[in-house]
């Protein structure tokens, strides 16, 4: 169901840059606004590193290869599993890693505006472990209430072998094989 993965994937990019515009314009570099006291706050920082701000060389190239290569692993499990939330999963993943990926290629930074005291993330960061958590809890899921849908965890019934035609009246029937006599001692 690409429909549901290119959804996903474009309400995401669109709400991951709107909020990262919204946040640019309204908030002060550095300077939090407290929403929740020691928990969650607004923070605009620029981060020019990869995931949680760590510096790594060659990081545009290792971006465009790590975006083609989530591209690839949708395609892959696509074809097998045709359910819509593997496709809202990866949508998820997705559209969250371009945006951040554009953002670096275009300005050399990714704008993060939530700050959860632990670390500052965005939007697509957000939707890109929802993501990862949507499709990593499947299998647990599916393994620990599977009782309750049989018809869709349940594996496929092995083929039966055909069903012989009664023989029709007046022809020979086919010789049963022969039991063997038993000597008693």
């Amino acid at each position: 169901m690409p429909f549901v993965f290119y959804g996903f994937l474009l309400a995401t990019l669109f709400a991951d840059l709107a909020t990262k515009t919204l946040a640019a314009s309204s908030l002060e570099l550095g300077a939090p606004v407290t929403v929740i006291p020691y928990l969650f706050s607004w923070r605009l920082i620029q981060n020019d590193g990869v995931a949680f701000g760590v510096g790594l060389p060659g990081k545009n190239a290792v971006t465009v290869l790590l975006i083609l290569g989530m591209f690839a692993w949708w395609r892959a499990v696509e074809i097998r599993k045709k359910r819509w939330w593997v496709d809202a999963a990866f949508g998820l993943m997705l559209g969250g890693a371009v945006g951040n990926g554009f953002e670096r290629l275009a300005y050399g930074s990714v704008t993060d505006f939530i700050d959860l005291k632990l670390f500052v993330c965005n939007f697509g960061d957000v939707a890109l472990t929802a993501g990862v958590v949507l499709l990593a809890g499947h299998d647990w899921a599916a393994a620990k209430w599977a009782w309750l849908f049989p018809g869709k965890t349940a594996p496929a019934p092995a083929e039966e072998a055909p069903a012989q035609e009664p023989a029709e009246a007046g022809a020979p029937a086919e010789a049963a094989p022969a039991e063997e006599k038993r000597t008693g001692s």
